[in-house]
Parts: structure tokens; sequence; C-alpha cells
């Protein structure tokens, strides 16, 4: 059994804890998820989230969380993407993977449409959002929109 990097100048001491359970990974933005789980230890010297796209057989090293967390979020990923998430909940006698993982897509990344001209002053903007496609913009009598 691995030991979390952390704890490798620790050697094994008392029994592994209690493996985290109910994971659920929800997106937030284009490359960020929150995930959130039941901490089932009274143990543990934290949590890891890991995750790998479905697609690859590659798991990544998550961040860490401290004693008693039961939410976290992973960042850096790529947008419109499906990642597979589970939790490791670790101590200095080893670490042990959640009972169940969860399965989430990123957003779709922010799109942007450019040199948009204002009708009423003629000034050019840039007009962004994530995940949403702009199609009109309504202005007002007045310059107002």
């Amino acid at each position: 059994m691995m030991l979390h990097p952390l704890l490798q100048w620790g050697g094994p001491s008392g029994s592994v804890p209690t493996a985290a359970s109910d994971l659920s990974a929800t997106p937030i933005t284009f490359n960020t998820m929150q995930i959130d789980w039941t901490d089932n230890s009274d143990d543990e010297n934290g949590f890891r989230l890991d995750y790998a796209p479905i697609s690859s057989l590659v798991s990544v090293l998550g961040p860490t969380f401290p004693i008693d967390a039961e939410l976290g979020t992973v960042g850096s990923l790529a947008a419109s993407t499906g990642y597979r998430c589970w939790s490791i909940v670790f101590n200095t006698a080893g670490e042990i993977v959640s009972t169940s993982s969860s399965v989430a897509t990123t957003l779709a990344a922010p799109t942007e449409v450019v040199d948009w001209i204002h009708p009423a002053d003629q000034q050019t903007s840039t007009v962004s959002a994530i995940g949403t496609l702009v199609t009109e913009v309504d202005v007002l009598p007045g310059g107002s929109s």
C-alpha cells in the first residue's frame, strides 16, 4: 500500500482509517469541480481527491484537504470533459480509497463575441459568456441596454 507523500517518513502505526463514502462531483466552471463526500473516520490525517478523465486509464493525484473535511475542489481540468473522482483518506498507517466514486462533466469553455459595436455610441465592446451563446442584445432608447 502506498503511503500519502506527506506521510512517507512516518511509517505504519495503528490502523488505516475508514473509507469515505457518498461521493458527489458537481461542475462549478469550465475547469473546476466540487466534490462532496461523507467522512466515516475519526482517525484520519486528511483527504486527497484523485481524478481521471473518463477516456483515460491514468489518474491524477489531486489536492489534499484537512481532517474532517467533507468537500473540496479540483481545478485545472479540461472544458467539456467527463471525469471520475474519488476520495482517499489517509493517516500514518496508510490510506484507503472511498467506497464510491462520482462522474461529472465540466462545463463548456467560455465563448467570446468580439468587436460588437454599440449602436448608440458606436463604441466597440467585447461580450463574454460562459457556456452561453449571446445571440441578441436589446438596446433601449437613450443608449442603455
